[in-house]
């Protein structure tokens, strides 16, 4: 092989081995970029489920509020109603207490 030939081929290999190192070297600049993006994208994720989860559990306690409202409503109401039966029975219960006493 000649002089010349042998100098064009280790400056070939030599580009070849550059090519290589820059390629190398783009290629982890690529992954960290893509890496650096992704770890971006999964932060504004979990940022906005937890913005999402907040809204959710706000919205569940005010309906839990109303809910909670209605309930002591109709529980007060039930409650009235019950008091009010029982001063209209309590003139029969007592007139049936003395009766008893009377007969006994």
């Amino acid at each position: 092989m000649s002089m010349e030939a042998m100098k064009n081929l280790t400056e070939t290999e030599q580009k070849g081995t550059a090519l290589k190192e820059t390629a190398i070297l783009q290629g982890r600049e690529r992954l960290a970029e893509v890496q650096r993006a992704g770890n971006r994208m999964l932060e504004e994720n979990r940022t906005s489920a937890e913005a999402e989860a907040k809204d959710m559990m706000s919205k569940a306690e005010a309906q839990a509020e109303v809910e909670a409202e209605k309930i002591l409503a109709q529980a007060t109401a039930d409650c009235k109603n019950i008091t009010q039966s029982a001063r209209e029975r309590l003139g029969e219960a007592a007139a049936l207490i003395a009766e008893r006493v009377v007969n006994s």
